[in-house]
């Protein structure tokens, strides 16, 4: 009985033994798994604190180069604007340039270099909307072609500076002789012309001719000595003596030669007849002038009689 408890009892330890060396094993291994899962663990997140750096440091240097990217995009904005703006300056300057040298152009085609005054494309323009103006308003245009008397004279002595500045100022002259609708042009040379538009009477032409030549007769104080000018002016009336401009021109040039023969410095119309009126009209205008300044006029009464008393009962001028 004895030996039967003690083999029991020695089963019974070699059980728990092997259950113990089980228990130990198995803790064993699990500590070992949990040490390999602690490790990987560990490693997995080495990992992915490796990577979450790698990635931060990828973030940073993508935002780094997305911030270059800005930049380099904002530099570029403001060179693009500061291109535009130089752009729009160099437009603006062409468009300027383009306008002044237009506007030179229009003056160049249309205008007297020399005295500013309309040139003889520019008259003719003039001159045809005029005749047709006055036939739409039934009205009158007077036509001054004006030859300088002697002046090739005055440019060959004095020389051509001295002859361009004469020029400047006889168009100056004869322009404050003129209304403010009326034209003035220079044909070229020493030849001037006028239109005067809306005459209601043909003596207002004569009237302009003769202011011009008026204003002509004070001395030019261009070199040392003083220069004396004289001008010799054809008129011709539309619709009077030509039906269009070219024969308008044409005898306004007759007339003018007409003048020139007759002593120069005065004045033509193409028809006789106003001529010869004109110059007695300004002969009368002339005497009576001169009679006034030399106090030449006297007055008289005349009596005036009462026929019933046969007494003088009153005077009159």
């Amino acid at each position: 009985m004895l030996d039967g408890a003690c083999i029991l009892d020695v089963q019974d330890i070699n059980k728990n033994l092997v259950e113990k060396t089980l228990r130990m094993r198995c803790l064993a291994y699990l500590s070992q798994v949990k040490s390999q899962l602690l490790i990987e663990t560990i490693h997995d997140m080495n990992n992915s604190r490796q990577e979450l750096a790698d990635l931060s440091t990828s973030l940073a240097k993508r935002t780094r180069q997305a911030e270059d990217q800005r930049q380099t995009i904002e530099r570029e904005m403001i060179k693009l604007e500061e291109q535009n703006k130089a752009l729009e300056v160099d437009r603006d300057l062409l468009e300027l340039k383009v306008e002044e040298r237009t506007e030179a152009f229009e003056k160049l085609a249309h205008y007297d270099s020399l005295t500013n005054l309309p040139n003889r494309f520019l008259f003719n323009d003039r001159l045809k909307h005029a005749l047709a103006r006055a036939d739409r308003e039934n009205s009158k245009v007077g036509l001054l072609l004006i030859d300088l008397d002697r002046f090739k004279n005055i440019n060959d002595t004095a020389g051509h500076p001295v002859g361009d500045e004469l020029l400047r100022q006889v168009g100056q002259r004869i322009l404050v002789s003129l209304r403010t609708e009326d034209t003035l042009a220079r044909l070229g040379g020493d030849e001037f012309a006028v239109i005067l538009e809306s005459i209601e009477h043909d003596e207002l032409t004569a009237h302009a001719a003769h202011k011009i030549q008026q204003n002509l007769l004070q001395s030019f104080e261009l070199t040392q000595d003083s220069i004396y000018l004289t001008a010799s002016i054809g008129i011709s009336l539309y619709p009077g003596d030509a039906e269009d401009p070219v024969t308008l021109l044409k005898n306004a040039d007759t007339a003018m030669y007409r003048a020139k023969e007759e002593g120069k410095n005065t004045f033509h119309f193409y028809t006789r007849e106003l001529t010869a009126s004109a110059n007695s009209r300004f002969s009368l205008e002339n005497q009576l002038r001169l009679a006034l300044e030399r106090d030449e006029f006297e007055l008289f009464y005349q009596p005036q009689f009462d026929l019933n008393s046969g007494r003088i009962s009153g005077r009159r001028r």
